[in-house]
């Protein structure tokens, strides 16, 4: 067996003016600091939800949800909108269930009411999934 060498600045050789190292995570200087996300009370319940603290300047809108006034969170990037069963009036007449896809790959059957929506836009009917643990009262896609 033979053993070659190189000298400084053949192929193959490293610069001896730079530190091995592999690339390091830089924070960006307009992130915001966000706490770390709270521990879910039942994670087996939680699904594609995340119990999170609200991220600031989060896009919020007042609406009207089958009469009664409430907050609600834009999702710009959903067509499916989600409320918590304590925004339904009693009682509600569930319309079905509707298989919805998570993030993590799995697929579970929710609930679905059939409500009327009043905000700045306009008044519309939806037919809006119900999840309990919801973060937020509504979240509209």
């Amino acid at each position: 067996m033979t053993v070659s060498t190189l000298a400084p600045g053949q192929a193959g050789e490293k610069p001896g003016d730079r530190p091995h190292r592999g690339p390091v995570d830089e924070p960006m200087p307009s992130e915001p600091e966000l706490p770390p996300p709270a521990r879910a009370s039942k994670p087996w319940l939680a699904s594609c939800v995340l119990h999170v603290a609200a991220a600031p300047e989060e896009p919020q809108v007042t609406v009207e949800l089958n009469g009664r006034s409430m907050p609600s969170l834009l999702d710009s990037g959903s067509t499916v909108t989600l409320i918590q069963p304590t925004a339904l009036p009693r009682p509600t007449k569930l319309v079905g269930t509707i298989p919805v896809s998570c993030v993590h790959a799995n697929v579970q059957s929710v609930p679905s009411v059939q409500v009327r929506i009043r905000g700045p836009a306009g008044e519309w009917p939806i037919i809006a999934r119900v999840v309990p643990n919801l973060p937020v009262l509504v979240l509209l896609g």
